[in-house]
């Protein structure tokens, strides 16, 4: 299968391509039709592929806060309107799936495993605003609300993965290409 993945982090992109040797990885858009695409955070260019995962249209609505507020309203899910707030939790998924939650303690974020509670809590509302939004794969950062519901205060469709993240995305990524 040739699979492109378009990035736009330099970093996220090196560490790509040390767990997925046999993936092109580009901060450009192919110019020839591939069998699977996947857009992590890049809106340029076509989408060319049998199979894209985060469409272009998906990708470049993200980029305005109060499209994605609105979207998630519209679709009964809360959101924080006010983007200086701080998220306590992120969600990152691909194709629909969590691979990893991380919380953020002081300045920094740690990788956690949390209670099967929380898990479903905060995986369902980041499916939901992620679909809602057209998208397949990337972030959603939420805190908890007032009502014990969390909101969603952002969502990346390419946020910048360090080495952990990385390796966890490209085996979520390695298991979606076996089951195709």
């Amino acid at each position: 299968m040739n699979v492109y993945i378009v990035c736009e982090h330099a970093s996220t992109r090196q560490r790509l391509k040390e767990c997925l040797p046999d993936v092109t990885l580009s901060d450009r858009a192919p110019d020839a039709p591939v069998d699977l695409l996947v857009r992590w955070g890049s809106w340029h260019g076509s989408d060319l592929a049998r199979t894209v995962l985060n469409p272009r249209h998906a990708v470049e609505a993200c980029r305005y806060h109060q499209h994605v507020v609105r979207v998630a309203r519209v679709n009964r899910i809360g959101a924080v309107s006010d983007p200086r707030i701080v998220a306590r939790y992120r969600i990152y998924l691909f194709d629909m799936r969590s691979y990893a939650i991380t919380r953020r303690v002081g300045k920094r974020w740690r990788l956690i495993k949390p209670s099967r509670t929380l898990l479903e809590k905060l995986v369902i509302r980041a499916r939901r605003v992620l679909y809602s939004l057209g998208l397949h794969t990337g972030c959603v950062e939420m805190v908890p609300g007032a009502s014990g519901r969390f909101l969603v205060v952002r969502v990346h469709s390419g946020p910048v993965l360090n080495r952990t993240l990385s390796q966890r995305f490209a085996k979520a990524l390695m298991k979606f290409i076996a089951e195709r």
